[in-house]
């Protein structure tokens, strides 16, 4: 960098201290306090810098007034300092602006080497030099007896120096202050130094503008100096104005976190230069900082402040991806390189954390309604492989005020059936475990890899996110998992494969099904029904004992398909054989059986059950809701999803129903869905398509 004259000041000759000169004379007890060198004690940076006011016997004048940077050192260390080591002690500051300090660091060789980089005296200053400011002293002062507002000054002892005459284009321009000391040891001749440490370990805490300074000096109510405060805003504020206005550009450092484990990534990912007004913080929710696909995490993210020109700190911004998952742990988690589990993550421990209060997963594009209810609103899905059998948990805190509730607890695994033989029964829960082939199963075994979904509940609305979710594990259990993943709740992740469990069938000669190749109903299938039998149209119904239950096995509850009614279609007849094991044509409470007119409220599909698996609850090659428990069986929704109360024609809908069995071998009865309202000279027509079959309520 080229040096540019008179940068700093009118004249570093005339720089005025900002402690009165003289040694301190020490007095404290050699016998009391163990004796210290200069080596042995530490030397700090006061956090920022402050507004140097003169004193009334100085005026306010430029000479007297402006801004200053302090150090400080323990009054114990300072006080046990043995000065009769050395041959002399010097205290001094160095003011720089913030780019010289940046491309040449404030240190020995820089400042007093042979090929030093600074010069002290701008006026002298040679090509490819840096101009600063070295302000000297032979002692510190005690803090208390400063205006410098140290926190417990008693303890303290501090020296400052001050930067004064600053140039209007300079007001707004960003110095660093550091403090130092120079010493001879006795018998030496060369010169050793000691650097005061920045503020928190970073040079940028003691980094500030006069105008920002000058900004904060006004403002503060606890100075009332009105004078001083005039003269300030005066010399520094409103000579100041247009630059205050003005934009810089500055570096803004980008960490982009996709699916990992463990805390965020301390790799920049990428640089940008970003525009920022002079004196003011750089706005984190600016449009320009959006980025496609991820989420900005501004409780992470850092911004410089103030900004002022010449500032090349960055700012940070952390990214997440719309994926990333902040995993943490009460084990270890390391990433396999080589063999069977490459690519794959092995958790060892008790606890594997999805999130919590303070590293927590943003939902974007998810909006929870403010009415303080729990929401399901995502699934995270992953693959795991369990090496022991044991309890497992699963312990999802809701979210704002909700302490102590769960969305899911349970155990995995029940330990009084099966066995490493057969796999152990998994308990009814929300979440999902699917085999190696896709399908949903109910018992799991060791060394297997299992896709599990875990469901995501919040009331988090502003931003929608994880309360907390963790994995409670027996201890030091070792499970491998990999390819996390986040589902939108609009996709069913329990979805069962359509080609594997088709179980819609025609009944009767008076129905026909005929595939669509082309027109608006291409890849629909064609349903035309010319009587209104009861077992005319559709047929849900399993064959045998055999068919329906490769369906239940795998956990099929429901059976959902889009229709659209048309022709002579007058109605929509649905009914259910709630209990196949009764004969008898007279126990009517035991089925459904109704019609559905168009334009008119829907009938009543809820059925409260009372059989329960020959008195098995929960028996797993079969369904059942239970003793006593209420459902509605048949549901319809519009193309935006909403439940309808009303059918009309001509229009699409997406039907839900759930199947039902009341038979203790785990099927269910004969089902039929048909359009009313058809003849042999004009049928009821009803075209229907996106067949799925689910393990969960699709529309939960």
């Amino acid at each position: 960098m080229k040096n540019k004259r008179n940068i700093l000041c009118g004249a570093f000759a005339v720089l005025a201290l900002s402690l009165a000169g003289g040694s301190l004379a020490f007095t404290a007890n050699a016998e009391e306090t163990a004796a210290k060198t200069l080596a042995d004690i530490s030397i700090g940076m006061v956090k920022g810098a402050s507004m140097r006011i003169g004193s009334a016997e100085e005026g306010n004048t430029e000479e007297s007034t402006g801004l200053r940077f302090t150090m400080q050192v323990s009054k114990a260390d300072y006080e046990a300092l043995d000065k009769t080591q050395y041959e002399n002690i010097e205290w001094g500051m160095l003011i720089a602006p913030v780019e010289s300090v940046k491309a040449a660091e404030f240190n020995a060789e820089n400042l007093f080497g042979a090929n030093a980089k600074y010069v002290f005296n701008e006026e002298t200053a040679a090509e490819g030099k840096y101009a600063a400011i070295n302000v000297t002293e032979t002692a510190l002062t005690p803090a208390s007896e400063t205006n410098l507002k140290i926190d417990n000054a008693d303890n303290y002892y501090v020296f400052s120096g001050y930067m004064h005459t600053i140039k209007a284009g300079n007001l707004t321009r960003g110095f660093v202050g550091r403090g130092y000391v120079k010493y001879t040891v006795k018998g030496e001749e060369t010169p050793q130094y000691k650097f005061a440490e920045y503020f928190g370990g970073d040079a940028e805490n003691n980094t500030r503008s006069a105008y920002y300074v000058a900004a904060k000096y006004v403002a503060d109510t606890e100075v009332t100096n009105a004078a001083a405060k005039t003269y300030v805003q005066e010399k520094y504020l409103e000579n100041a104005t247009a630059l205050a206005t003005a934009n810089v550009e500055i570096t803004a450092d980008n960490y982009l976190e996709d699916i990992t484990i463990g805390t965020y990534k301390t790799e920049v990912s990428n640089s940008e230069t970003v525009s920022v007004k002079i004196g003011e913080k750089y706005d984190l929710t600016a449009a320009g900082n959006a980025k496609e696909n991820y989420v900005l995490r501004t409780d992470l993210s850092t911004t410089a402040e103030p900004v002022y020109r010449g500032q090349q700190l960055s700012i940070k911004r952390y990214y997440e991806s719309e994926s990333y998952i902040p995993f943490s742990s009460a084990g270890s988690i390391t990433k396999e390189t080589e063999g069977d589990f490459a690519g794959a993550y092995k958790f060892t421990g008790n606890k594997l954390q999805f999130a919590n209060a303070n590293n927590y997963k943003v939902i974007k594009g998810v909006t929870v309604p403010e009415d303080s209810k729990v929401h399901l609103i995502n699934y995270v899905t992953m693959k795991a492989y369990y090496t022991a059998y044991g309890a497992f948990n699963l312990v999802s805190k809701l979210g704002d005020n909700a302490a102590g509730s769960w969305a899911v607890a349970f155990d995995w695994y029940d330990s009084s059936v099966g066995g490493s033989d057969n796999g152990y029964k998994l308990n009814e829960s929300k979440v999902a475990y699917y085999d190696e082939n896709g399908y949903r199963t109910f018992k799991l075994n060791t060394n297997t890899w299992y896709t599990v979904a875990f469901p995501v509940h919040t009331n988090y609305h502003d931003p929608a996110r994880f309360g907390e979710m963790y994995w409670d594990l027996p201890a030091n259990n070792t499970l491998y998992f990999k390819d996390v993943k986040i589902e939108n709740s609009a996709v069913d992740p329990f979805d069962v494969s359509a080609a594997y469990s088709d179980i819609l069938n025609v009944g009767t000669s008076s129905t026909t099904e005929t595939p669509v190749a082309e027109g608006d109903f291409a890849g629909s299938k064609k349903i035309e029904t010319t009587s209104n039998a009861w077992e005319a149209g559709l047929c849900i119904l399993g064959v045998s004992e055999a068919e329906t239950q490769r369906v239940l096995t795998k956990g099929v509850k429901y059976v959902s398909f889009d229709v659209y009614f048309t022709g002579a279609t007058s109605g929509v007849y649905f009914w259910d054989n709630i209990c196949k094991d009764d004969k008898d044509s007279d126990k009517k409470e035991l089925r459904i059986d109704v019609t559905a007119t168009f334009n008119e409220t829907l009938p009543s599909y809820n059925y409260t059950f009372t059989y329960n698996n020959d008195g098995v609850w929960g028996k797993w090659n079969g369904f059942h809701p239970g003793s006593g428990k209420t459902a509605e069986i048949l549901r319809f929704y519009d193309k935006d999803g909403n439940k309808v109360d009303k059918l009309q024609k001509d229009t699409w809908y997406t039907a839900i129903i759930m199947l039902t069995t009341g038979n203790k071998g785990g099927f269910w009865g004969s089902m039929r869905f048909s359009p009313r309202g058809g003849s042999a000279e004009t049928p009821a027509v009803m075209y229907y398509n996106n067949l799925r079959y689910s393990c969960v309520n699709p529309k939960a």
